[in-house]
C-alpha cells in the first residue's frame, strides 16, 4: 500500500504511522473518537437519520457514449452529479459504447467488477471527472481501467480516497489534481503490488 498527499497539484509520499506512534496517541484518539461519535449523533438528529449506503449504478452504453444519458445505465437513470450519492459501476463482458463524462462531472466513486471488459472513461473536451471519498475499486479478474483519453484530461480528487486495483491489468490515469478549495488530500494506492499496474501520466 502506498499513500500520497496532494496539495496545489503536487504529489508527495507520506510515511506510514508505525505501532509505537499509535500507542502514544491511543488516549488522544479515543477522545477524538468519542467527540466524532457525538458529532455524528448530532447530525443524525438534525437531518432526521436519513443516512444511507451509496448505490452502485452500472454502465451499459446501450444508447451512446454520453455519461448523462439515463438509458446508458442499468435502471434508466444516470448516477447523480455529486460526490456522495452514487458509485459508477462497470461489470459487463462487453460495452456497446465507452463512456464520455461531461466536464467537471462528479461521482462518489468507481467500481469495476470481475466480469468487466476494458473500460476507458473519456472526458468532454479538455475536461475532468471529480471522484469522491469512495475512490476506485477494481476487482480481481477485471480488465484494464483508463481514466482520461488525452493529455489534457484531468481526474480530480474531491476528497481523500483509496484506489484499489486487485486485477492483473492496469489502472491508468492521465493526470490527477485536487479541487482548489480542499487544501491537502491523501490518495492511497493499494491492491496487488505489480509494477506498472498503476500508471499516472
Amino acid at each position: 500500500m502506498r499513500s500520497f498527499s496532494q496539495s496545489s497539484g503536487n504529489i508527495q509520499r507520506t510515511k506510514p504511522v508505525h505501532g509505537c506512534m499509535c500507542q502514544r496517541q491511543t488516549s488522544r484518539l479515543r477522545l477524538r473518537a468519542v467527540s466524532l461519535a457525538a458529532a455524528a449523533i448530532a447530525l443524525l438528529a438534525v437531518f432526521g437519520g436519513n443516512a444511507h449506503a451509496q448505490t452502485v449504478i452500472n454502465w451499459t452504453g446501450g444508447t451512446d457514449t454520453a455519461w448523462a444519458t439515463g438509458s446508458n445505465w442499468v435502471g434508466g437513470t444516470a448516477p447523480a452529479n455529486n460526490l456522495t450519492t452514487n458509485i459508477a459501476g462497470f461489470n459487463s463482458v462487453s460495452y456497446a459504447n465507452q463512456p464520455v463524462a461531461p466536464n467537471n462531472r462528479q461521482i462518489a466513486g468507481i467500481q469495476v467488477g470481475a466480469s468487466s471488459n476494458a473500460v476507458t472513461i473519456d472526458y468532454t473536451g479538455s475536461g475532468s471527472l471529480v471522484i469522491g471519498a469512495s475512490g476506485i475499486t477494481v476487482a480481481s479478474g477485471a480488465d484494464a481501467l483508463s481514466l482520461g483519453a488525452t493529455v489534457n484530461d484531468y481526474t480530480d480528487l474531491g476528497a481523500s480516497q483509496t484506489w484499489e486495483n486487485n486485477s492483473a491489468n492496469a489502472l491508468a490515469v492521465r493526470r490527477i489534481r485536487t479541487l482548489a478549495n480542499l487544501g491537502t488530500v491523501t490518495l492511497t494506492l493499494s491492491g496487488r503490488e505489480n509494477p506498472g499496474r498503476e500508471l499516472i501520466s
